[in-house]
């Protein structure tokens, strides 16, 4: 059931036909057209719909007259091309479950923010991508096909490779019509059915405020200057 999402791959493909249009366009301009087509197409997608600077961008170069149409463009080419940068260095979100809805509503949620995705619908194949790929963070339904995902926790805390691994974990709700679970900084445990919008609040804040320590773990202390040996 191992699986990954292919946002990157999408932007990175209308990325190209951007560029192989301009080129086509610096040849021949009769073919701006086929450019504004692009542009139109970007501005349209859902795709791309969380990217506001990117959506701004496509929709002036989409507007632009002839005479700014290619600096819209090239605008639209390097902007483009910093997502694609972006996305790359993001380390990948590993979904745990075998909730065919959830994952499909988690996975297009965490993909339409940039968030790379990985499925594994069960332990083994968890531990597999663990091990073999960069994993930012792990998101477990506890209610598996064919396993506990407690279980699959307890293992991971026990592992020094993945003792500090942010882990969220998808409960089931307890009483019917109990509290919403609300967002906070340091919750990872939301109830289910869960709300995508929070889920991917919480990674945002969680993976940024990872970063943001893993480069001060790189600075001296004493002097705040970052570490060369780190």
């Amino acid at each position: 059931m191992t699986t990954a999402g292919q946002p990157q791959v999408n932007l990175a493909h209308r990325l190209d036909a951007l560029r192989a249009a301009l080129h086509n366009m610096e040849a021949d301009p009769r073919t701006e057209p086929a450019a504004r087509e692009l542009a139109a197409l970007i501005r349209a997608s859902s795709e791309f719909r969380h990217m506001d600077a990117i959506a701004a961008i496509a929709h002036e170069t989409e507007a632009a007259d002839t005479a700014n149409f290619q600096a819209r463009l090239r605008a639209l080419i390097a902007l483009m091309q910093q997502e694609v940068g972006r996305q790359a260095k993001l380390a990948a979100v590993l979904l745990v479950a075998t909730d065919r809805e959830l994952i499909k509503e988690l996975r297009s949620g965490l993909e339409a923010r940039g968030y790379p995705v990985l499925v594994a619908g069960t332990p083994p194949e968890a531990r597999e991508l663990l091990a073999s790929r960069t994993i930012g963070v792990c998101i477990v339904d506890l209610v598996l096909a064919k396993a506990d995902g407690r279980h699959l926790i307890a293992d991971l805390r026990s592992r020094p490779e993945s003792a500090a691994l942010p882990i969220v974990t998808l409960v089931p709700r307890v009483e019917p019509g109990g509290a919403e679970t609300s967002f906070s900084e340091e919750d990872s445990c939301f109830q289910k059915p869960v709300k995508t919008a929070d889920v991917i609040r919480f990674l945002d804040v969680r993976l940024k405020r990872g970063a943001t320590k893993s480069r001060e773990a790189r600075r001296d202390p004493s002097t705040g200057i970052p570490n060369r040996a780190a």
